[in-house]
This record gives C-alpha cells, structure tokens and sequence, in this order.
C-alpha cells in the first residue's frame, strides 16, 4: 500500500513538473507592412534546439505554468498566417525566413503584470540557383497590465509587421551575389552581414565623432551625440545587486559604476530614467538598473551586461522542489544563471538591447585583435600580469605591449590585470571585429587603471614604442 501510495505521489508530481501547454492563436491578428516589396514563400525553425518559446502563468497565484506553443507547429503557423496577410504578388521578391529567436515571456509582481516579446529573423532571397542571404532582421516590444497572457498574439503580430518592414530599404542585387544556398541548410545556416553602405555623413554623429559628455535622457540624445551637459557629472563605483552566487563569482574584481550629477538642490544625485550616459571618453547604457560600457562594432554597439531571469530554470526549480515536497527525496535543482555577464547588442532604431549576436551578425565572424600597452614612462609596477580568460597571456612592463588575438567573435573577452600584490582589476566586453583595440595601461593616480583608445591613438602609441625599442 505504501509503495502505491508512493507511485501515485511520483506520477502526480511528474505530471507537474511538465508544465501544459498554451496555444498562441493568430486568426484575429493582422500584419501591417506599407510598402513592402517582398512575398514569404516559408517560415522556418532555424532555433537552437527548438527551445521553449517561453511560459504563460495561471491561476489565483500564478504557479501554474503553460508553455507558450503552436498547435500546428512554429514554423507552419507563421508561413500560413503571413501568407494569408500578405499574398504574394508577381513582382514581389521572393523571400524565405528562418526564426533564430523567439521568447514571449511573463513577469508576475504584485500588481502588476509584464509582458515582452522578441524576435530575430534571416531572410533569404530565392532565385533560380538557391537561397541567399539579404539581412538579419529584429525587434522587441513590452507591455503591462493586469492580465497580460492574451497580449502574446497581437505582440507576435506587431513584430513580424516591424520585421517585415526593415526590408523596405534591402539591397537586392546585393543579395543576390551572396552565396547560393539550399533550403535544407538555412536553419542551421551563420549567416555573415555586409558591411553598411550607408555614406559616413549620414550616419548618427555618436558614429561620426568622439562621445560628448553628459547625460542621455532618450536613445535620440545619443544618436545625436547631444548629450545633457547642464550639470556637473562624476562617476561613483557601486556594489551592484545580483541574485545568484555564480554572477558573483563571474562578475568579480569588475568593476561597476553609476553617473551622479549635481543637481540644483546642490546635492550629487544618480539621474533618474536615463538611457545612458558618457564621461567624455566611454559611453554607458543602462540595463537591469546598472550601466554597461559599449563597445563600438562597425555601425552598431555591443555590450555585456547582466542575464534577465530565466523563466524556464525557474520553473524548472519550482517543479523539482514540489517533487522533493511530495516524495521527500532528493532533486537536483537546476542552477540559477540569472546576472551572469552575457552579450547585448544595441537595436539601432529603438535603443533596445537584445542578445548578441542573435540581433544581427558581425561584419565578419573574423579574428579581433587586442592590443594591451603600456607607456614607456609608465608609473607603477615594474611588471604586470595580463590575464585572459583565466590564463596567463603574458607580462607587461613600461614601453611594452601584447597583441592578444580573439577569434570568437561571439563569446565574452574577459580581460584581468594584477601586480602580483594588490590583487587584480577585470572586464568582460567583445572586441570588435572590424578593427583593432587598444587598450593603455597606467598605474599613474591621475589616470584610469586603463583606457580604449581610439584606433589612431592606439596606432601612433604602439609605433611609438616600436621606434623607443629600436
């Protein structure tokens, strides 16, 4: 009797522990693409894994979770739904999508609930020799409310109508002479970005010039690079706020920093609702209530800041602890990876981040090149350890410098610094692929610990101390 009463427990919680399901249903949903040019013939899953499009939760204390899901499957539901939208016409260019991306995800606090949604897609242009690749192409949204579960749908709809409208300006012809694939490789296909056309006079100034220094209140103030210069500002070092043990250990010896401005009260206060700010040398975006540097890749910005919670491991620990309540055995529990330092890159057009690189592809999924230096009058140490992700990459003393080559053009570049006495300094960020990075290194009290460079700068100082060798 016991061993049934046990079976039944097991099986109940097993049957909790898999969370049902809850179909997205686009029949009341429209697209809206003016001016478009363009006809999908098919949508495909080109997901890693197929993963989870995120989990809606119901009930009177929202512990009950749903997947959020397709009946019919991602991939047909979306080619069905854009073609009954937006039937193709004869002149139209003839377009595949594959989905790398898709999360609908949920935030339930009290009173309040969130709904976000994001999107990534490549599109591929069909001619008679196979399928070629035209753009990546995104976009993100958010909304709240008091019921938010039914919002997913029209949130799905919104996005494919943003998507579908970043073709507007594609380069056909360019297209068309990227390489030819088949339809059977394009979900798993890494598809490589052209570098941008766009004329350097009509590109945002934050592009075109060194950062000014201030506040940006809007994304707008930091395409201009017109940035709220009226008060004072100072950067303050923060202990941030993170909720698992493993950021902690990730973001170690990092250090993190907020804008203070003296405000007319004659107080130094943090700006509230900023979008970022600039010392003058870097340019800072907030994200999760901290600020991030960014790193400049060709016509857009990178960063690494912290990972959102994980929905889907947080339901997967409320499942398996429900099992160890009903059986009183012993679960493993899935590891917390909320906050751990992860890659962003900026949306160009909104000012959001979104995970790098599932937003768009580098310029070239090549080898960056780092170059760490230090003057040859540099003060302190005689020598310093350089150290990248967690190896020893060498030593630097006054007039030297190392050329660190990174050939994953996806992956975090932690970088650390140590004297061999007073500890060490770190940062995480994403070197950029489409030029060199030059990194100075000075112990002096009137200069940062270190310093990016521009590229001229980094060039003219390292010929420098080419010539001082010789």
């Amino acid at each position: 009797m016991k061993q049934l009463l046990f079976s039944l427990l097991l099986a109940t919680a097993s049957l909790g522990a898999r969370a049902q399901e809850y179909y997205l249903d686009l029949s009341r949903q429209r697209l809206e693409v003016p001016s478009r040019t363009l006809a999908v013939e098919q949508v495909l899953d080109g997901r890693h894994d197929n993963q989870t499009i995120g989990y809606t939760y119901r009930g009177l204390s929202n512990n009950r979770a749903l997947a959020v899901t397709f009946r019919q499957g991602l991939a047909p539901e979306l080619t069905d739904f854009i073609q009954r939208q937006l039937p193709a016409r004869p002149t139209d260019h003839p377009l595949v999508l594959c989905v790398r991306q898709l999360r609908l995800n949920e935030e339930h606090i009290p009173g309040r609930e969130g709904a976000t949604a994001y999107l990534s897609l490549d599109a591929y242009l069909h001619r008679p020799d196979g399928y070629h690749f035209v753009q990546s192409i995104a976009s993100h949204t958010s909304a709240q409310g008091t019921e938010v579960t039914k919002q997913h749908a029209g949130h799905l709809a919104l996005l494919l109508s943003y998507c579908l409208g970043q073709l507007s300006q594609a380069d056909w012809a360019a297209a068309a002479t990227q390489p030819a694939r088949t339809l059977a490789q394009l979900p798993a296909d890494a598809p490589v970005a052209r570098p941008s056309r766009t004329p350097v006079a009509r590109q945002p100034a934050i592009l075109r010039e060194l950062p000014r220094r201030g506040i940006y209140h809007s994304f707008a103030q930091f395409l201009a690079n017109q940035p709220d210069d009226r008060h004072a500002l100072r950067l303050d070092t923060v202990q941030p706020r993170l909720r698992s043990l493993l950021a902690w250990q990730q973001w170690q010896r990092v250090p993190w920093v907020r804008p203070l401005v003296f405000d007319s009260l004659g107080r130094w206060a943090e700006p509230a609702g900023i979008w970022g700010f600039s010392d003058g040398q870097g340019v800072f975006v907030q994200h999760d209530q901290h600020f991030f540097p960014l790193r400049r890749q060709g016509s857009f910005f990178t960063t690494v800041g912290t990972a959102l919670p994980d929905e889907e491991v947080q339901r997967r620990q409320a499942a398996s602890r429900a099992q160890a309540g009903y059986s009183s055995g012993v679960f493993k529990v899935p590891a917390v990876v909320t906050d751990v330092p992860v890659c962003y890159a900026v949306d160009m057009q909104s000012g959001g981040l979104y995970p790098y690189p599932g937003l768009r592809a580098p310029i070239r999924p090549d080898t960056a090149y780092v170059y760490v230096y230090r003057p040859a009058q540099a003060a302190g140490p005689a020598q310093v350890q350089v150290w990248l992700n967690g190896k020893q990459a060498g030593t630097l003393r006054p007039g030297q410098y190392l050329e660190l080559p990174w050939p994953y053009y996806d992956t975090l570049f932690s970088l650390c610094l140590t004297d061999g006495t007073s500890g060490s300094a770190c940062q995480h960020l994403l070197p950029d692929v489409a030029q060199p990075n030059f990194l100075r290194v000075s112990f002096s009290p009137e200069a940062p610990l270190w310093q990016w460079v521009p590229t001229a700068q980094g060039l003219a100082d390292l010929d420098e101390l080419d010539r001082l060798r010789k």
